[in-house]
């Protein structure tokens, strides 16, 4: 015996310095994004790429606090840069003023609003020549000297029309300040160059930003901070979810292995379970890693969670070795079948194309494999054989005397089994209620959700739509165009309050045509040419090109086209929408080409909802595969019995689960675990039945241990915070319990079958 732990250990050693020597090179995914599905085109990931990096924290400080408006601007300016300075932020690439002074300079005289193009069309010249030159003698700042390049000021006139982005907030070097009666108020927005859903650089760089907050709270403590962003809500999420596995995590296992004791009352079991689980999952990494050039964080550790399931075949082996070795020789059969039917299911995985799934398909496979030789081949030389507690084995002898043994029960069971299925998986098919939007995903604290309604109420430029508005064309003037239809479509029919996109800033070119209008009039010895007269100008001058693609903010807009592409694409984003339905409807019904309202949640949630469909037949194909791989050993109506009743165990799960909350993908992945469990539990108890009363103990005795940890690991999810994890953990523990009540049940009907054969 000396000897096969020394054979095992050194395994673990050689397996242990593997993954070592494996996973050095190996770059892992940590990004939340690679787990879910995302678009495949260039354009729309662009689109909101920038999105998810933007932060905006609004300061207040009381009007009565003793700070004046200088001192305060000055302070939020030195903080923002010693922000900046320490860490991987940056002021939002907003145009600075200057760059807009130096843009409209250049172009002066190509800008026109409609409503002084109306002006024009209706030769309304003494208005216009009195308007610029009452201007030209008011104290107000012009916003460049461009009176040479557009005399009448039409430019000027254009510019002072255009919206505020975040009225009534002004600009001063970055940060967006405003002042009333009650408080000072500043708004700085951040663009962050870490991804928000990666948890190592996000909790560091919010960790630094947070240290910056409370560092400047103790300076001045009667400073609010209210935040808003992707960042905040992502770290939030994750760190509640990782308090909430460790947590409930080493709860269960404390538990789980409490249970181990209670039942074999041997450390060298308890250290001999651990080792093989340890084996098996350092066999999955080293596979997940081999076929994966970057493998996710959340595959290895919902399939570390999963390799749970292979104590199954470890409690077996050892209750089977501790009755005899006759008993586990019997056992092998069984075991090879189970293990065999879910390796198949786990390796139909890889025909799934999400990449969370193949990587738990790859890494189960492994782990289970490695599980079933090492029980089949080496667990009889590693412990002794020795049976359970003498109280476990009453337990279970009290737990099968629960079952009527009656012939006329049997029968009635045969044709009950199946009937309740198809009844329960009809009616789950036809009535089940699920949602896939990934915001029910996870749930923010309502501290932080106060905050971002903070920031929203307060500027109104932030409220914006998460639909994202493409437009392409030929050429960027198109595209402006094209944006331009859109918007007097949408705002004209209250869908939306604003469309915030290149288009609002460069107006219809019409402005060439205008000014030829403009320069006729001056020849002539009219309102035009009096003014120019008196500006001392001989003639309207000719309006420059119009050069959009220079604008300050068409970086923010214009999308950078992939290499193989020949049009500009375009993004604006929708301000308060009414109604997205109608929104979508109204586009539809416009049918302009190449427009698409593009949503990255919603397309994600349609993901997750095929992807949920496709568990659905996965499913369905591993009751299958196994209902074929049971009926060459226990023929076919044990086999149909065995599937009816795990398929019963995952409709009624579901059933329980959707009361809760909607279905999502994360409920159809609890389903895998019931649906592999079920399984196990119905092979066993009907082979353990084809040995008698002593056999189907024996089953009975691994199945319920194995129940009870299962219930014990999965069962405290239930209870998470976190939506996504509370739904898997509902899910287990429901259909574990209902597949453990049900499975000895099939005992009997086998019994029936080999008497009537």
């Amino acid at each position: 015996m000396l000897s096969s732990y020394l054979r095992f250990a050194l395994l673990l050693l050689v397996l242990a310095a593997l993954c070592v020597w494996r996973l050095a090179p190996t770059q892992w995914s940590t990004s939340l994004l690679d787990a879910l599905p995302q678009s495949s085109d260039a354009l729309q990931q662009q689109a909101t790429a920038s999105d998810q990096q933007q932060l905006a924290l609004l300061l207040r400080i009381p009007s009565s606090g003793g700070v004046s408006h200088h001192q305060w601007q000055a302070q939020v300016h030195q903080w923002v840069q010693q922000l900046i300075a320490g860490s991987r932020l940056q002021l939002s690439g907003q145009a600075t003023l200057s760059a807009f002074n130096d843009y409209y300079a250049k172009h002066a005289g190509a800008f026109i609003s409609a409503s002084d193009g109306e002006r024009v069309a209706a030769q309304n010249w003494q208005a216009l020549a009195d308007r610029a030159q009452q201007r030209l003698l008011s104290p107000a700042p012009l916003f460049a000297d461009i009176v040479r390049q557009d005399p009448l000021l039409l430019s000027q006139f254009f510019l002072e029309q255009l919206p505020q982005p975040f009225a009534p907030f002004q600009r001063q070097q970055g940060v967006w300040f405003h002042d009333d009666d009650q408080q000072r108020q500043a708004l700085v927005l951040l663009n962050s160059q870490v991804d928000a859903f990666s948890q190592q650089q996000a909790s560091a760089q919010l960790a630094l930003l947070e240290a910056n907050i409370a560092e400047w709270q103790q300076r001045l403590p009667q400073l609010t901070v209210s935040r808003s962003g992707l960042l905040f809500h992502a770290v939030a999420a994750a760190d509640r979810a990782k308090w909430e596995i460790s947590v409930y995590g080493s709860a269960s296992l404390a538990l789980a292995l409490l249970l181990m004791w209670v039942v074999f009352r041997s450390l060298r079991q308890l250290l001999v379970t651990l080792a093989i689980l340890s084996c098996a999952a350092m066999v999955g990494l080293l596979v997940l890693v081999s076929c994966f050039q970057r493998p996710h964080v959340l595959a290895f550790v919902f399939s570390t969670t999963l390799i749970g399931l292979c104590i199954d075949y470890v409690f077996h082996g050892a209750i089977a070795w501790g009755h005899g070795a006759e008993r586990f020789r019997q056992l092998r059969r069984p075991l090879t079948l189970s293990a065999m039917s879910t390796i198949i299911g786990f390796i139909a995985l890889w025909w799934l194309p999400l990449p969370l799934l193949q990587q738990m398909g790859v890494f189960m496979a492994a782990g289970l494999l490695s599980v079933l030789l090492i029980v089949l081949f080496w667990l009889p030389h590693a412990i002794p054989a020795r049976q359970p507690s003498r109280r476990w084995q009453r337990c279970c002898e009290r737990w099968q005397r629960c079952y009527p043994t009656q012939p006329g029960v049997a029968r009635w069971l045969a044709w009950c089994w199946p009937a309740l299925a198809v009844i329960s998986v009809t009616a789950l098919l036809l009535m089940s209620n699920s949602e896939d939007n990934v915001r029910s995903l996870n749930q923010s604290p309502p501290a932080l959700l106060k905050q971002e309604q903070q920031v929203r109420q307060a500027v109104a430029g932030l409220n914006i739509s998460p639909s994202v508005l493409l437009v392409s064309a030929a050429n960027l003037e198109q595209v402006l165009n094209k944006e331009r239809i859109v918007r007097q479509l949408l705002v004209s029919q209250g869908l939306v309050q604003q469309l915030q996109g290149l288009s609002g800033w460069l107006p219809v070119t019409a402005a060439q045509q205008w000014a030829q209008q403009i320069r006729q009039q001056a020849q002539q010895h009219g309102a035009i040419a009096d003014y120019l007269a008196w500006l001392g100008l001989s003639d309207y001058p000719s309006p420059p090109p119009l050069a959009a693609a220079e604008h300050p903010l068409a970086a923010q807009y214009v999308l950078a086209a992939p290499t193989s592409a020949s049009r500009v694409t375009a993004r604006s984003f929708l301000l308060g929408v009414s109604d997205s339905q109608a929104v979508t409807a109204a586009l539809h019904e416009l049918d302009l080409p190449g427009v698409q309202l593009y949503s990255p949640l919603q397309q994600a949630s349609k993901a997750l909802s095929h992807y949920r469909q496709q568990l659905k037949w996965w499913l369905a194909g591993l009751l299958t595969i196994a209902a074929l791989v049971v009926a060459r050993s226990m023929g076919w109506r044990q086999s149909i019995n065995i599937v009816s009743v795990v398929a019963l165990a995952v409709t009624l799960a579901l059933w329980v689960s959707q009361g809760l909350q909607p279905l999502n993908l994360f409920h159809a992945i609890g389903a895998i675990l019931v649906a592999v469990l079920g399984l196990d539990y119905g092979i066993f108890c009907s082979h353990g039945a084809r040995h008698g009363r002593l056999g189907l103990q024996q089953a009975m005795q691994a199945t319920g241990l194995s129940a009870l940890t299962t219930c014990v690991a999965f069962g405290l999810l239930a209870f998470s915070q976190t939506p996504a994890i509370a739904a898997f953990g509902t899910t287990v523990l429901v259909g574990v319990l209902v597949s453990v009540i049900c499975t000895p049940s099939l005992a009997l009907l086998m019994q029936g079958y080999q008497q009537h054969d």
